[in-house]
């Protein structure tokens, strides 16, 4: 479920070096990303210290005397509740099902701990907060929020254990600044959606566990390993290389170029943004040689580490694994078209992969995952858990 490729994400961002997403305990009461889809945890999914177990209180102290919930914004562990008209289970201002009895130790074994069966379709947000470095004369540093969303397919195999099947259905990238030779411009990377709802990108299967620690489930899940528009072998554990053979990067969004392709924010739709450069002018006064389409393979590898609220949502922390001493979250430039509709030479598509920026997470990150709908696809993950 993570950055399934957490993060997995990248794109004209996130290299070797990239976001190293360190995750360790955060608070999911002050985060505001748990609390409903906003911006994320006091530092997230950072991975650079082992992620901790993100705790959330998940019963109501006492109902028959009338005590409040720990978290108001979602129920006690309980049989999940009858999928709303959207599909989705019943929410309340949390995004959380509501109702169901108490957790209870005591409940049959096969009903699962805390008596959740946590098998079905869900609807996954993770949030990353992350700074780069600049690449002189080329682009300013800076910081923003890497988001990703993905679909997952859990199925039960034992008491406690599960075969879970996630898929990307979204990545969403902070804007850049371009320094002293690309004018103070700004550049938009987008991911479009439709490369996701082909359903062409192959998903990342392993194994997930659920576990009644006191009055908590805590749910555990890794190594997920994620590649979009790549085929790596041993990708686990693998050290990042500095190029792939044609083999390994297939057209997965089979828009004819290797890899996935990502675009560029068109200055004709909005004047704020400008083409990311792939070289300098050719002669003084001209402009810069141009790209409006990036194409790019990207691995990223994760740990979670969460608690179940109740049967119908999950919160956790993600932890990025170093391989080699670098975050197992990158990303590579393969090829690009320019704004002429000519193909980026390969020293131009070099250029674009030299000078791309480097993310690395700033903290923590928070995930949140909500049981939906069998039937639901890509457009009902970003629906049911917005930007």
């Amino acid at each position: 479920m993570l950055l399934a490729g957490v993060v997995g994400a990248a794109v004209w961002g996130c290299g070797a070096s990239d976001r190293a997403l360190l995750f360790s305990d955060s608070d999911p009461s002050q985060d505001s990303v748990l609390a409903g889809a906003g911006s994320g945890g006091t530092s997230a999914t950072a991975p650079v210290a082992a992620g901790g177990v993100l705790t959330v209180p998940s019963r109501m102290p006492d109902q028959s005397a009338g005590g409040a919930p720990a978290m108001t914004t979602a129920g006690p562990l309980g049989p999940p509740a009858p999928p709303a008209a959207g599909g989705a289970a019943s929410a309340g201002s949390g995004g959380a099902a509501t109702g169901g009895a108490p957790m209870d130790p005591t409940m049959a074994m096969d009903a699962g701990p805390g008596g959740c069966d946590f098998g079905g379709t869900w609807a996954t947000i993770i949030r990353v907060p992350v700074t780069w470095p600049e690449a002189p004369l080329v682009l300013y540093g800076g910081q923003g929020d890497v988001i990703q969303w993905n679909i997952s397919h859990r199925v039960r195999t034992g008491a406690t254990t599960y075969q879970e099947t996630t898929a990307n259905c979204g990545i969403f990238l902070p804007d850049l600044s371009g320094a002293v030779l690309t004018n103070n411009q700004k550049f938009g990377i987008r991911f479009p959606t439709d490369m996701f709802d082909k359903g062409e990108i192959p998903p990342a299967t392993f194994i997930a566990t659920t576990e009644l620690v006191g009055s908590d489930v805590q749910y555990t899940a890794g190594p997920v390993v994620l590649l979009t528009g790549l085929k790596m072998p041993d990708a686990a554990t693998a050290d990042w290389p500095t190029s792939f053979p044609a083999d390994q990067t297939p057209d997965e969004d089979m828009d004819g170029m290797p890899g996935v392709t990502v675009v560029a924010v068109d200055p004709m739709t909005d004047p704020s943004y400008n083409w990311p450069p792939v070289g300098l002018p050719p002669t003084f006064g001209a402009d810069y040689p141009r790209a409006s389409r990036i194409a790019v393979v990207v691995r990223s590898v994760a740990n979670l580490h969460g608690t179940a609220s109740d049967c119908n949502e999950i919160r956790a922390a993600v932890d990025i694994p170093p391989i080699d001493g670098t975050p197992a979250l990158n990303s590579m430039v393969i090829g690009c078209i320019k704004t002429t509709g000519d193909p980026c030479s390969d020293s131009e598509a070099s250029f674009l992969n030299s000078e791309r920026p480097q993310f690395t997470p700033s903290g923590p990150g928070t995930l949140v995952s909500v049981r939906v709908a069998d039937s639901a696809g890509c457009p009902d993950v970003r629906t049911r858990l917005p930007q």
